[in-house]
């Protein structure tokens, strides 16, 4: 228990690593123990979580903000995963920095062990939306939208000069 054999994933995120086991029992004796790594012993947080019970970021894109209630949103997914959270808005990026303003794309969390079972397309009150789920998402690190690179000619970074002075018209309406 707690050897390389019982390692299911090692994630590299923001605040740290994330490391999957294959079981909780083998999380429990990994975080008692602790790790070494270059010759230095690592003790672990115990907030490691199993891929049972963690969740992960679903957005949907082409969705009308306000004309389409969350709770068309929610069932239209619960017909082919559980959901883990409400549905929530995500918010424009100008210059690798949230304004505020919604962008229109619509997410949610489900659970990791349910992300195949989404198409990557679906039907909500007449309007088909992308679904962008892990592995298949593509985050721009230059705009933070989904679905293109910062070298593509997609990215709205690139032709918005003046979008500041526009956003401040219509930053009445956040989310």
């Amino acid at each position: 228990m707690g050897s390389a054999e019982t390692l299911d994933a090692v994630q590299p995120m923001k605040a740290g690593w994330y490391i999957y086991m294959m079981t909780q029992t083998d999380c429990n004796v990994l975080v008692s123990r602790g790790i070494n790594v270059a010759g230095q012993h690592v003790a672990l947080c115990s907030e490691l979580r199993s891929q049972q019970t963690a969740t992960v970021k679903v957005t949907l894109k082409d969705l009308p903000l306000h004309s389409i209630a969350n709770e068309q949103v929610l069932e239209a997914i619960k017909e082919y995963c559980k959901v883990a959270s409400e549905v929530r808005y995500a918010n424009l990026w100008f210059e690798g920095k949230m304004i505020g303003v919604c962008n229109g794309d619509h997410f949610i969390y489900i659970p990791m062990m349910e992300v195949g079972k989404l198409p990557s397309e679906l039907d909500i009150a007449s309007c088909k939306s992308r679904v962008f789920k892990p592995p298949t998402m593509t985050v721009c690190k230059q705009c933070g939208d989904l679905g293109h690179c910062p070298s593509d000619k997609k990215c709205p970074v690139k032709s918005t000069e003046g979008i500041m002075e526009t956003l401040e018209t219509f930053r009445g309406g956040k989310c």
